[in-house]
């Protein structure tokens, strides 16, 4: 019997196999070039106004508006400006940590270019915006927020929250005297728990116990945020313990315990509390409920088993 030639079923199949690809690469074609088109309608369509859009809190959008007109022009002043103001504000509403980081250094980027402009547009809230993203970037960036922020206030720039950035940037390099006055400043226009706490804090720094805990008590006061108030009573007891007053921080850590009695390292310190006042029972009784939170907490270990 012959042998069947393989050779003509493949010039069978061939023509097919073309036009399969064939079909494929026009479909292809057709999409690629649908969203070419569409994308080249969105760039000629009006773009509404960047000032309209900041007015709206309309982020996302004048991020993307600002790029196409960087597209066409790089240094373009006004959308340097309000595409690093959005991905500014952009920052502050990420939940995830490393796309708050991404939107913060974008946002450094393009304000930084708009001050290599002749003419900085928007001259004393880049300065301001600047400052406020060095200070969400943490304390290492301090310097540079303190320096900027200063630039924003001598340039005239008046806003309800830049005595609070300042403070807090004078506070991060250590001076906490420069820090205590803004924060001063601001609890006579609009005292918070949070203030208070904050200048508690920064007085404890700076020695001045007296002035510390006036602020620290305060902020318990009027607390009506419960995380406030615990870190304000845990702070204060602190501070009396520090000093050994051990029935004022007897007094203070107990407070603290009715409202989160589940911290080990109050019950510690109420331990410590009770054995500088003679009550060896409390104090291993605290140690025993620090054991029991925590069973690896070494201090209460020592105290209870060395």
């Amino acid at each position: 019997m012959p042998r069947l030639s393989t050779r003509r079923s493949t010039f069978n199949i061939l023509p097919l196999v073309v036009f399969i690809l064939l079909i494929l690469i026009v479909i292809w074609g057709g999409v690629r070039g649908f969203y070419t088109f569409r994308k080249s309608l969105d760039r000629h369509k009006p773009a509404q106004a960047l000032s309209d859009l900041w007015n709206e809190k309309n982020y996302s959008e004048l991020i993307y508006q600002s790029e196409l007109r960087l597209e066409k022009n790089p240094f373009d002043g006004e959308a340097l400006f309000f595409g690093g103001a959005s991905s500014f504000y952009m920052a502050l509403s990420m939940v995830s940590l490393e796309d708050k980081l991404n939107y913060l250094q974008e946002s450094l980027r393009l304000l930084r270019l708009n001050m290599t402009g002749k003419d900085i547009l928007y001259k004393k809230e880049t300065y301001y915006l600047l400052g406020k993203c060095y200070v969400q970037l943490g304390p290492y960036y301090s310097d540079l927020a303190l320096d900027y922020l200063i630039k924003a206030r001598d340039e005239g720039y008046d806003n309800s929250d830049l005595d609070e950035y300042l403070a807090i940037a004078y506070s991060r390099m250590g001076n906490f005297e420069k820090s205590l006055s803004y924060l001063r400043a601001i609890a006579e226009k609009t005292p918070t728990a949070s203030l208070y706490l904050r200048m508690g804090e920064d007085a404890f720094d700076m020695g001045q116990y007296e002035i510390s805990r006036d602020y620290l008590a305060e902020a318990v006061e009027i607390s009506r945020n419960e995380p406030v108030r615990l870190e304000a009573l845990l702070k204060l007891g602190q501070l009396y313990f520090d000093i050994k007053n051990w029935t004022e921080s007897q007094k203070v850590l107990s407070q603290y315990l009715d409202i989160d009695y589940n911290n080990a390292d109050v019950h510690f310190m109420l331990g410590e509390v009770y054995y500088n006042l003679g009550d060896n029972a409390s104090a291993r009784l605290e140690w025993h409920r620090t054991e029991r939170i925590d069973p690896d907490y070494r201090e209460a270990l020592l105290r209870l088993y060395n």
